[in-house]
This record gives C-alpha cells, structure tokens and sequence, in this order.
C-alpha cells in the first residue's frame, strides 16, 4: 500500500494517494510508514499545515519522530511556506525547494521556483531546480526548462563554479541524447567542449554517444580510456574504471583479459 501511494503522489494523483494510504490507516493504524507518507503529502504535495499537524502528532505520540527530524523547520513555518514570502526566508525555500523535489513533489514547488527566480534572478542554483524541475517528464515542459537549464550554465560560469558547469552540461547533454535530438546535441558538444574537455564524466558521455550512434567498439574504449586518464579523485577513478571495466567484460572477456587484471587491480588501490 504504501509504496504504491508514493506512486500515486509522484504521478500527481494525489486524491488517490490520500484514500488508499487511509485506508492502510484504518486497516494498520500503527504503520508509521504510512503515517510518514500522508504527512510528506501535506507537507510538500498539497501543503497543509493543519492536516500536517495531525500526523505529525500521531507520530509523536508512537515516539516515531526520529523519522520524520529533517522535516521539523518545514512543519514550524508552513504558513511561510505556502504564502510563498521567499525575499525575506531564502534559506527556508532554498532548503524546502530541495526536499519536495527529493520527494518528487514537483507541481507544488514549480510555483515556488518562480517566485525565487523572480526574487533571486541571478542565483545558479535556483535557475538549475527551476530548468531541471519544467524538463523532468512530470512538470514535461522541457523547452522552457532547457532555456534556464542553459541559464544555470552561464551563471555558475559566472561565478566560477566550474564543478557544477561541468555536471550540469552533461546533464543537458544527456538530456538531449535521451529525446534524440543528435543534431542539436553534436552543436551543443562542439559550443561546450571548451568547458568540460578536462573533465571524465565528458568522455564517459561522449563514449556513451559512441555507443548510440553504433560507433567502432575500439573507439568507445579509447573515450572510456580518456575519461580514466583525466581522473583525479578518487570518486572519478572509481566510475571510470567501473564505466571501462563493465563494457570490456561485456564486449569479451577472453580479448581483454590483461587489460580487465589490471582495471580491477587498480581498483582495489
């Protein structure tokens, strides 16, 4: 019941996320996941505080607090929150912002997201929750959430921030791949490529879109070989090696055997 209840919400079916999770209540009127779920839906799918308070007691009262503690400062000023004062209590809906999209409560916050990129027009991160939260196939307004997808680009560039630059060009990039729209996408890598060359998840990506396009295997190796190449910490060398590794194994084992050894060896460094 329950993991189908945080179906219906995700889908916006939030009238029969609410009858089947009572139901569950009235069946099992101690399952505190169920409890959880209906508080998380008045909290960010339909906000209501009211209605809030009413889980929020019952899980007190079976001492199940601990479950719902990232959630207490939501619960404290949901009348802020759903009156929308994002000028004066950034930090609050910068923090809610990223919890309801978390939980995927996507049509609740976009309004949210509005009000902070009209308040806060030059601020990265919001542009990113705002083009990523239109393009997702719930919200499915891509083309508008493309635009501030690109927004978010120029503005961490901005400000410097070439991590977040790097990771959210390939999240476009991705994007783009996935709705097929391979000639925009080749435009987009050849406009891009100045900021990412340096960075591996750009060479997994462009070893992916090898693979797509059903291009020579040896040439997705040696995309895949790049990316390892221009590893750094430890998290990079570990998701290349694991990219290079399960295509090698997949494509033959036998052909790569001493190339898979030491992949694997150094892994375990």
């Amino acid at each position: 019941i329950n993991e189908l209840g945080i179906t219906y919400r995700e889908n916006n079916q939030i009238t029969e996320a609410i009858e089947l999770l009572q139901k569950g209540i009235n069946i099992q009127p101690n399952n505190t996941l169920f409890l959880k779920n209906m508080l998380e839906i008045f909290l960010f799918f339909q906000p209501n505080k009211e209605k809030v308070l009413v889980y929020f007691n019952l899980l007190k009262e079976k001492k199940k607090l601990a479950l719902i503690r990232n959630y207490k400062s939501f619960i404290d000023n949901l009348d802020i929150i759903t009156k929308g004062e994002v000028k004066e209590y950034k930090k609050l809906f910068d923090k809610y912002t990223y919890y309801a999209i978390f939980h995927k409560g996507f049509h609740s916050v976009v309004p949210l997201l509005f009000k902070l990129k009209n308040e806060f027009p030059a601020d990265a991160n919001i542009t990113k929750k705002l083009g990523r939260t239109l393009a997702n196939r719930v919200i499915n307004r891509r083309e508008e959430g493309i635009k501030y997808i690109k927004e978010a680009i120029n503005l961490y560039r901005e400000d410097n921030n070439q991590e977040q630059v790097c990771k959210l060009i390939l999240y476009y990039f991705y994007n783009l791949l996935k709705h097929e729209e391979l000639d925009i996408l080749n435009k987009e890598i050849e406009y891009y490529q100045s900021d990412i060359v340096n960075w591996p998840g750009f060479y997994i990506f462009l070893g992916v879109f090898k693979q797509h396009l059903g291009m020579a295997k040896e040439d997705i190796i040696t995309e895949f070989e790049k990316a390892l190449d221009k590893s750094k910490t430890y998290e990079e060398k570990s998701r290349s090696i694991e990219v290079l590794l399960s295509f090698l194994i997949k494509l033959d084992v036998t052909k790569y055997a001493t190339r898979i050894v030491d992949l694997k060896n150094e892994k375990l460094l």
